[in-house]
């Protein structure tokens, strides 16, 4: 268990320098970003981050390369990355829509979701995804339940 835990410590040290190499100026936020990743692998848990900031400020493209870097190390098999814009549900019935698509997204065999625009998401779509945990079940209003399995 020790040489695993060395070995994702190593490799996610790796990702980290070469991400600084990639992205100027944003170490800090880079560090933590690695950290929380690699903290998951140890664990063999998966969770829920919610990267919240300016726009342009690198938050998707280091996801993205973090992936990319997993994939190229063999610790996961799908760089696919599903992309969920929570501005786009601003319409009536926009909320069962969002249920759908989170559904479908949670269902699908990619590495990773992200939730672009929370600024603009409404109050019942931040309260299900702050709902959302790996293999769980997430009861929704008029007895509806997703069951979630990630």
């Amino acid at each position: 268990m020790e040489n695993e835990q060395d070995f994702i410590k190593q490799k996610f040290s790796y990702i980290e320098r070469k991400l600084n190499r990639e992205l100027i100026g944003q170490k800090k936020f880079i560090k933590e970003i690695c950290e929380y990743f690699e903290e998951k692998f140890i664990n063999k848990e998966k969770g829920i981050l919610f990267l919240i900031g300016d726009k342009e400020t690198a938050k998707k493209t280091s996801v993205r390369r973090i992936f990319e870097y997993l994939n190229n190390s063999d610790f996961i098999d799908n760089t696919h990355i599903q992309e969920i814009d929570l501005a786009s549900y601003n319409f009536n019935l926009g909320y069962s829509a969002f249920l759908t698509d989170l559904y479908e997204k949670l269902s699908s065999d990619s590495s990773c979701i992200l939730f672009k625009n929370s600024e603009k998401a409404s109050e019942d779509m931040l309260n299900v995804l702050s709902n959302v945990y790996p293999n769980t079940c997430l009861n929704l209003d008029n007895n509806y339940i997703i069951k979630i399995n990630f």
